[in-house]
This record gives C-alpha cells, structure tokens and sequence, in this order.
C-alpha cells in the first residue's frame, strides 16, 4: 500500500477530506451565500446588525474573500447580547422551541456563556469530531476515557456522545477532585484498561503520580495507547517526542470549541499542524489589532465562520493565538492546517513581547537538567507589562546539586531563546495541579 493509500484509509470521509482546494472554495462560496441570505431575511437580528453598521448587504458577500468585510464578533458582545436580549440573546440562529440541548461554557476566558443545539447542529457537531478521532487513530471497539466535568457543561455530553456514535465505548469518569477520586479511577482503568485517553497535560502528570504512588505501573497497568491532549507545546516536535517517551503512548493534539465543534480540529501521524474542518468552517487567521489577515506562519486571533448549521457565528474571533502551516502536506488531505498556542487571556507581556505558556514549556523541555518528566510550570503575570518574568518551576533536586549554578542556567537559555529576562523560582514539589484545564498564569500583586 502506497503512502497516500494509507492517508485516505485513515480518513473518515476521504471525498470530502481530500477535495481539491478550488472546489473546496467553491463549496464554502456557496454555503456561505446561503448563510448571508438566512442572516439578512430570516433575520438572526445580532448579526444583520452587524452587516448594516458597515452599509453591508447580502449582494456585498458573496465569496469567502468577501467575508472580510464583515466585523468580527468576540465573546463578550455575545455576553452583552444576552443580557440585552434575555435569556439567549438574538443572534441565534435557530428559535429556542427547535433545540434540543442547552449547555454553558466553563468560563475560562470570563463568565460561561450560554450554548443551544439543534438536532442538525448535534449531528454537524459529531461528525466534525469524529472526522478528528478517526484522523487519531481511533476505532470502534476501542474504549475512550476522560475527566471532563458534566453537569451544564456540555463538554463531557459532547464528547460522550460523539464517541458513542462512533462505535467507541465511552468512559466518563469525572474530574480528579481528591486522592480518593483519583484512585478509585485508576482502579476502574486498571480493569478496563482504556486504549484512549483525552485529559490535559496536568491532569496525565496527575494520574501518573498517583498511579506511581499506589504501585502501578502506569505504562503497562492503565492502558493508554493513545492520549489525544490540548496541549499547545506537544505540537513542537521535542516536547510531543519527551511525553510520548515519558507516558509511553501516541499522542495527538486537539482543538476545540463548543461553539465550534468538541473536537473541531487534529493533527495525524505526521504532526505538522491541526487540520480544520473547511466544509464547515470558514478560518481565518487576523491580526488582534488591525483585523487583517496575518500572514502564513504568523501568530495570529483565530476567527471562525460556521456553515450549515442552524446557530451560526460569522467571523467569531475566538481570541486564540494561532497559525497556519503554509507547507504543503504530507497527507492525503487537503484542509488548512494551524497550530494552536494558546488564548489571549494567557499573554503575559515581558518587555514589548507576548509570552505565551508554550514559550515557556518549549525553553524548559529543552533543558537537560529537567529530565524526562514533563515540566510543570506557572508564571506570573504582574500587570499589564513587566520588565522581568517570574516563572515557578518544578525539578528533581537528585538533578541538580548547585540550584544557583542552574538557575543562571536557566536564565541564560531563556535569555537566548526568547529574548527575556526571567527569575526561576525552583520547587521541588508540585506546582498547582489543574483538576481540568492547565492554569499556568497567576495574576500576582508584585512589589519591588
């Protein structure tokens, strides 16, 4: 079997995951078209206001460069609409008695929104994400665990449900809440032995510590073949290879929004960046401060135009630092792929330049000292701008004799790499760990 033969088999729906892009354009224009047309005479009131503040109308959109035109909506608008226009504001796009599922948001980058479903966006949903489980590698027959927290946060109903159609069993255990929890978790998995994972990079180091403690052993008692993460770093190749080596698994990077899709994006055996779903999103990469496209390579806000679905967003600025791998691919595949580096609501601005977690772990993973484990770090955010940046990070003291002959060490190397002055604060037990997402910036009151 050739290469490309092997790409298209582990691709769920192959026709359209490898169109050509001309005729992937040309579907977007049409969809699209469609979608202005429903904004304009439906109407979705949120958005034809939008269109009208800038004298646009639906003759004024009618391809995908078009659409630049149109003035991108960030999350907090969509907060303010639903105060304004109670309970879920008006830019949906769907009447409320025609949905069949409401969640909310976790709240990461402000107060958790409100999410409706309709029946076609929960199936326009599933199959998005399963398009990326299948890319991963994931079959049926397989069992698939996660710690995603349920209740109204639609995450782990998602999730869940995608998997179930996809023939995979799924497990959802719940977030790791206390020592009890956690061990009653890698009990049940012990037995079950999952062979998918999807947890974030805390919550694996988490899990392992514990299983270490108890006595397992956590490469061959547990499972894990493959852990699917939101883990910016893990798409630079060193940092992915030092966990793959250290949980002794696959891994693959995700992305996603519930907005958009659970898991609207993911990479493939190549590693060469996330590929989005281009017959139902529109993605475009801009610049936070003019609005303007970036150019390839370039870090940029992440900006996305759903299509087909009945609550649409139109160029919805997801405010996540992003961008796009312009090579061309090694895969079959011919949608757009991009990294993900983090939210914007993370920056901490160290001198004019913004400092991302990912900088951070990708300057420590390289540093020999640190060894095998996966580095687990904050840093602290001090105010707006800061001449210095204060990062708190864990070693293994039997590593490292001088700690002040290696902090110089780690000052240089940052120093080198990113151009900034940082102060290492060295622990030698854990930093915070995240039951959830990874909370590597803390706001600190800070006093010369």
């Amino acid at each position: 079997m050739s290469v490309a033969d092997e790409c298209v088999k582990n691709l769920y729906h192959p026709e359209v995951q490898t169109m050509p892009r001309e005729q992937l354009r040309e579907l977007q224009n049409e969809k699209l078209r469609r979608e202005i047309d429903r904004i304009w005479n439906q109407p979705i009131s949120f958005f034809k206001r939008k269109m009208e503040s800038v004298g646009l109308r639906p003759e004024h959109i009618r391809t995908v460069d078009d659409l630049r035109n149109f003035p991108p909506t960030v999350k907090d608008e969509l907060r303010v609409n639903e105060e304004s226009y109670p309970p879920f504001g008006d830019y949906r796009g769907a009447p409320v008695e025609k949905c069949i599922r409401l969640g909310r948001t976790t709240g990461t980058t402000g107060k958790p929104s409100s999410l409706l479903w309709t029946q076609r966006d929960y199936d326009i949903d599933a199959l998005i994400s399963a398009r990326s489980m299948y890319r991963c590698g994931i079959r049926p027959g397989m069992k698939m665990t996660h710690t995603h927290p349920g209740g109204l946060y639609a995450g782990a109903d998602r999730l869940g449900s995608v998997v179930e159609m996809m023939g995979v069993m799924n497990v959802p255990m719940g977030p790791p809440l206390s020592d009890d929890i956690i061990k009653s978790h890698l009990e049940l998995w012990k037995q079950l032995k999952p062979e998918v994972y999807v947890l974030f990079g805390p919550v694996v180091l988490r899990y392992h510590e514990a299983a270490l403690k108890l006595g397992y052993d956590p490469h061959k008692d547990i499972g894990m073949d493959i852990l699917l993460i939101g883990e910016a770093a893990c798409a630079y190749e060193s940092t992915r290879k030092k966990y793959e080596k250290f949980f002794d698994c696959e891994i693959h990077n995700l992305n996603g929004s519930l907005e958009i899709g659970v898991i609207m994006a993911s990479d493939d055996r190549f590693h060469t960046g996330m590929y989005a779903p281009e017959d139902f999103v529109i993605l475009e990469v801009i610049d936070p401060d003019t609005n303007e496209p970036t150019p390839p390579g370039e870090r940029g806000y992440l900006c996305l135009t759903t299509l087909d679905r009945d609550n649409i967003v139109v160029r919805y600025n997801l405010e996540d630092l992003v961008s796009v791998n312009p090579e061309p691919s090694p895969s079959a595949e011919t949608h757009t792929r991009f990294y993900w580096h983090g939210r914007r609501q993370e920056v901490v601005n160290v001198n004019g330049k913004e400092i991302l977690p990912v900088d951070v772990m990708v300057a420590l993973n390289e540093i020999e000292e640190l060894g095998e484990r996966p580095v687990e770090f904050q840093m602290e955010r001090w105010g707006k701008t800061q001449d210095r940046l204060k990062v708190n990070m864990e070693y293994d003291p039997a590593r490292v004799s001088d700690t002040t002959a290696f902090s110089d060490k780690v000052r240089a190397h940052f120093h080198r790499k990113l151009g900034i002055d940082v102060v290492p604060e060295l622990v030698d037990s854990a930093v915070y760990r995240s039951t959830y997402k990874p909370m590597r910036v803390i706001d600190v009151k800070h006093e010369e």
